[in-house]
């Protein structure tokens, strides 16, 4: 029965990475080309409005969507649970959407850009938790491919067919690209859940709430790692360096796509095996991997890095390659810590997982605004790169705890 239950979680967690994989090299590619398209004043301003209202939006997005995974989930089979669930945790986002955009009209003063990102990206991960509620792998896996190809399809068309060069256009297109998709995939196959302002309970919004509140904390520091930088950039220069350090952090992607595919089948396996030495097993072979694959792509990102940079950015780009030694770094220890995230979700304490990025957050925020003024971009990238070095010590420390000295109770 474990063996058919592994191939069951295996092929399902191979759907889901093969879409986080193919999603991701779709949104590098938005990215790149927005980056030729777009001159580097246009284009820092861009990502800073995806960086503000992604942080932003993620107080929305982080804790009740991932609540509908656990709560749908839990309940599968029984249809009103469901629907009791799902009526109380939206009514909650929309209550605190509402309250969030609000909050960006005063003091944004009516930023349409920013606005317009908090509200797509809120209703894209409501829906995205509904669906991995429901575990369907494969509507999981080509949701999150179509989203990002119908985008970059409209971009392309946007760019070079219309020639269009207002950077609300490709915001706009990017806050609500999904939709599109969300609107397909229910047409095709309607999700089977249903809102019912009767099963709206007092319990079951404290409830999920308790359950919210941490994974919130979690995802505000983790999106606080990739959104802070370029803030702290603009803060204390222009939207140019804002451009030089998007394009580096862009190109970084690249070291993650080995952890992620990995990681992905890693995780459920550790949850379905109960012995400590084969968790830690599967979480030492997934380290070293992690950790060669990213030191050879970082020997190549040295020699080939300004060759990279000058064929995918265009010329104007190159600059940033000081900038993407550093951001390298810091992305192959991002990697070395989702290993130990998988290790820490898949034996029950992803608790761990919180304290690791809540301590590179504050490395994150103290560096970038301590160093930015003084060194510009790249001390943005120090501050990016140091709080995910002391995200992975912090995980050690666990680790060490967990393998030699056996305090921490992960199986319970």
């Amino acid at each position: 029965m474990m063996r058919i239950l592994d191939r069951k979680i295996l092929r399902g967690a191979t759907w889901v990475g093969i879409g986080n994989v193919t999603s991701q090299a779709l949104a590098f590619l938005f990215m790149v080309i927005l980056a030729r398209f777009y001159s580097k004043s246009d284009y820092g301003l861009i990502r800073y409005v995806i960086s503000v209202g992604t942080l932003v939006a993620i107080i929305v997005a982080a804790g009740f969507p991932s609540a509908l995974v656990r709560f749908i989930a839990k309940n599968l089979g029984r249809q009103k649970k469901i629907d009791e669930y799902f009526t109380n945790i939206f009514t909650i986002t929309l209550g605190l959407l509402f309250v969030v955009v609000i909050a960006v009209v005063i003091i944004y003063k009516f930023d349409m850009m920013i606005i317009s990102i908090v509200i797509g990206y809120s209703v894209v991960y409501i829906y995205l938790g509904m669906i991995r509620g429901f575990i369907d792998y494969k509507k999981i896996a080509l949701f999150n491919i179509l989203r990002n190809l119908v985008k970059v399809a409209i971009l392309l068309i946007l760019c070079y067919a219309l020639f269009v060069k207002s950077p609300l256009f490709i915001v706009l297109l990017y806050a609500f690209g999904g939709w599109i998709v969300i609107l397909l995939l229910e047409l095709v196959n309607p999700s089977q859940v249903h809102y019912s302002p009767a099963l709206i309970s007092r319990k079951t919004m404290r409830e999920v709430t308790v359950f919210s509140i941490p994974v919130m904390v979690s995802m505000i520091a983790y999106t606080t790692l990739s959104s802070i930088p370029v803030i702290a950039i603009k803060s204390f220069y222009d939207y140019e360096l804002v451009a030089l350090y998007s394009a580096a952090i862009t190109l970084t992607i690249l070291f993650s796509f080995i952890p992620t595919a990995l990681v992905t089948v890693t995780m459920p396996k550790i949850s379905s095996v109960e012995k400590k030495a084969q968790r830690i097993k599967y979480t030492v072979q997934s380290f070293w991997f992690v950790l060669a694959s990213g030191v050879i792509l970082y020997i190549l990102i040295f020699f080939f890095g300004k060759f990279a940079l000058g064929m995918i950015f265009t010329e104007k780009y190159v600059p940033s390659y000081p900038i993407l030694l550093v951001l390298s770094i810091g992305t192959i220890f991002a990697g070395l810590r989702n290993v130990f995230c998988a290790l820490w979700e898949g034996s029950g304490r992803p608790i761990i997982g919180t304290y690791d990025i809540a301590c590179a957050s504050a490395v994150c925020i103290t560096l970038s605004f301590l160093l930015v003024p003084c060194i510009g971009s790249i001390g943005a990238a120090y501050g990016y790169s140091l709080g995910f070095v002391t995200a992975v010590i912090v995980d050690l420390v666990y680790w060490i705890k967990y393998r030699h000295t056996g305090k921490l109770k992960l199986e319970d």
